[in-house]
């Protein structure tokens, strides 16, 4: 009963996906990187509203049930979610 937000891909070598955002007002998730983390993490700002909290808690737990090999090989850089290498 919502309408999907648009999505831009803004694939840029100088940022990493931390530079993401949801920008309310366009209705629109703009991806940087290629992170399927950002991208849940974006979307719970559309669907949840502003709180940081709420959005980090939401999409690294679809994240981690969704794709548990992938979670098995990350790693935590502050509260950013990064493949370890």
């Amino acid at each position: 009963g919502i309408e999907a937000p648009k999505l831009v891909f803004a694939n840029d070598e100088q940022r990493d996906s931390g530079a993401s955002c949801f920008v309310p007002s366009l209705n629109t998730i703009i991806l940087h990187g290629r992170s399927v983390v950002s991208y849940l993490h974006e979307f719970a700002h559309f669907r949840f509203g502003r709180s940081e909290k709420t959005a980090c808690i939401w999409s690294v737990n679809l994240f981690r049930r969704c794709f548990p090999k992938s979670w098995a090989r990350v790693t935590f850089d502050g509260h950013m979610i990064r493949a370890r290498r």
